[in-house]
């Protein structure tokens, strides 16, 4: 009996989350999604109220009402079932939560597995915008480079030509005194 209880439970579980994520089907009433999915809608929807509401059983009011007295078989059936499918909707909801856990892991770890691909192409994406940023710093630090050695090289002509003229203005005059010179050493000897 519990196997089988355990066995509807998983039914149910399957059936309920395929309501959920079904969108197929939505504008038909639940009575034929239930038959389409091969369960009948009293037994759904009793399990539903099982699971939703939690029931708890205290025996031992029940044990000290009995005293020492055997109760009647009858009653021994009713007590053991109602603790029976107390015990079995126990491990229904245990099974429920653990399903609902696992399928809540399994969903951050999707998340999970999204992020780390996001961030990895946000990733590569800087990457590639900081060696573009790179290459430009230093494409524009070799023409700067280059525009110092042609400024370099101007101001070198510069004093070039500066040194030429001021030899061309300087020498006439030397030339001048040196041949004024020359002039009064040749007049004195005549």
């Amino acid at each position: 009996m519990l196997t089988e209880y355990t066995q509807l439970i998983k039914a149910w579980v399957i059936i309920q989350k395929d309501f959920q994520t079904a969108e197929h089907d939505k504008q038909d009433d639940m009575t034929t999604r239930l038959a389409r999915r091969g369960m009948d809608s009293t037994i759904f929807f009793l399990l539903k109220n099982a699971v939703d509401d939690h029931r708890v059983i205290h025996l031992f009011p029940l044990v000290m009402a009995l005293g020492t007295t055997r109760p009647l078989k009858q009653l021994a059936k009713g007590i053991f079932f109602l603790v029976e499918a107390t015990r079995a909707e126990y491990n229904a909801r245990k099974q429920l939560l653990a399903l609902d856990r696992l399928h809540k892991r399994q969903a951050l770890m999707s998340r999970k597995m999204l992020e780390e691909v996001r961030y990895k192409q946000l990733f590569l994406e800087q990457e590639k915008q900081h060696r573009a940023l790179v290459e430009d710093i230093e494409a524009k630090i070799e023409e700067l480079d280059g525009e110092i050695f042609d400024a370099k090289e101007e101001g070198r002509t510069h004093q070039r030509y500066m040194r030429k003229i001021s030899e061309l203005q300087f020498a006439p005059a030397l030339v001048a005194s040196t041949s004024s010179s020359w002039l009064k050493r040749a007049s004195c000897t005549c």
